[in-house]
């Protein structure tokens, strides 16, 4: 049997209510199922609304020149914010069991992929493991905050499949260039 928070539980019990009373067909049935349907949906986002709230938030007022990195205050907003939830009920511990085993697969994937040269972090930041940042930017801020790690050895081979493909000299004319 899943483990449900007290507020879980009175939330099922008004849906299982409104549900039961409406009627099987008719306008006021689908609105009954759509209240259902939003209610529960806006209960399973509360953590990422409150994240996102922090992460505008820090986007507009943060200062440029704080001692703490933007991305180490987001770690420890989202921290507080789970600690919050837990203490107050709002979840339960084996949800939180879920999450950290989820965010430690997570963490062993970047480091992996930093390790193997596929990308790195910015410096800033002290919040770290193994040179990932533990809130790390998304995808879309590439530009300000990843960077591909140079391949020190580029510049001393060929383009791949240089060798094998004739390039034209400046007279037009096909020259191997092997």
């Amino acid at each position: 049997m899943r483990q449900s928070t007290a507020l879980e539980r009175r939330i099922d019990a008004a849906a299982h209510r409104l549900l039961r009373n409406a009627p099987d067909r008719g306008i006021r049935s689908t609105l009954v199922e759509v209240a259902v349907f939003v209610l529960k949906q806006t209960w399973a986002c509360v953590f990422g609304a409150a994240l996102l709230a922090a992460i505008v938030a820090v986007r507009l007022w943060y200062p440029d020149d704080a001692a703490l990195a933007r991305n180490d205050f987001l770690t420890i907003a989202a921290v507080a914010i789970q600690v919050v939830m837990v203490a107050a009920r709002l979840e339960t511990g084996r949800e939180l069991w879920v999450i950290v085993a989820f965010h430690v697969t997570g963490t062993v994937m970047e480091v992996f992929k930093t390790d193997v040269g596929s990308w790195a972090y910015a410096a800033d930041g002290v919040l770290r493991i193994a040179g990932v940042p533990l809130f790390r930017p998304r995808r879309r801020e590439q530009d300000r905050f990843l960077r591909p790690r140079p391949d020190p050895d580029a510049s001393a081979r060929p383009h791949r499949g240089a060798a094998r493909r004739p390039h034209r000299a400046k007279s037009g004319h096909l020259a191997d260039s092997g």
